[in-house]
């Protein structure tokens, strides 16, 4: 797992019990990444940008579903494309 990864990993437990601010550690990480892969469907800056707020409320109140050590990279681009498909 990569040194981010890990970053993510930590962060979304912390999350899960109720330190909101470690959101930023997963927008730091992967903010860049949803937005391009929302703006690749969507096709508008705009509509991938509102995505990525999406996706981190949605992290916000779905962190204790996530499995520690297993893949929050893949965790979190799952929610964001599920929302992106809910936007398209």
């Amino acid at each position: 797992m990569k040194r981010e990864d890990e970053a993510c990993d930590r962060a979304l437990v912390a999350i899960a019990q109720g330190k909101k601010e470690a959101l930023d550690v997963i927008y730091t990480a992967y903010g860049r990444m949803i937005c391009s892969a929302a703006y690749q469907i969507l096709r508008s800056t705009e509509d991938a940008e509102d995505v990525l707020q999406d996706v981190l409320i949605r992290v916000g109140e779905n962190a204790f579903r996530y499995t520690p050590h297993s893949n929050p990279r893949a965790w979190v681009m799952s929610i964001a494309k599920n929302i992106t498909l809910d936007l398209l």
